[in-house]
């Protein structure tokens, strides 16, 4: 059985500073065009901070943050894991959180799928909704 105490949801602020509780060892965020996601990413406390760039959002070099990671793999699982190679190497004893906002879904899966290989039992996901969402167009 599930142990369902583990599983919690909170509220942070976008336009205040965020709680102690809220900083991490490393923070990992997927780069989008998006305010929403860049402000989360600069308000997220972590030494250890990481963009990716996926290569479906056709980014140009000079058009993704200094330093973001990205790479032409073909797939999902490559993608990820020569990040975490290239990047995050040994987790234990640090504390994880990754921003879901921009991730594109089959990144997210493998993602948690590897981590989840590795031993990690425990990671802080957020999530930053739009202002608004659009309304999908009905036909009539």
């Amino acid at each position: 059985m599930i142990d369902y105490a583990l599983l919690y949801k909170d509220v942070l602020p976008v336009d205040a500073q965020w709680p102690v509780e809220a900083r991490w060892d490393v923070f990992v965020s997927a780069y989008t065009a998006a305010e929403r996601v860049r402000r989360i990413y600069d308000m997220a406390s972590a030494p250890s901070k990481h963009w990716l760039v996926f290569p479906e959002y056709g980014f140009d070099d000079n058009q993704a943050p200094a330093g973001a990671f990205s790479c032409e793999a073909q797939e999902e699982a490559e993608y990820i894991q020569r990040f975490w190679g290239a990047s995050i190497g040994d987790l234990a004893g640090r504390r994880l959180c990754i921003d879901i906002t921009g991730f594109i879904r089959p990144y997210l899966l493998f993602f948690v799928k590897w981590l989840f290989e590795r031993g990690v039992q425990r990671f802080d996901a957020l999530y930053s909704e739009p202002i608004i969402y659009s309304k999908p167009s009905v036909p009539t």
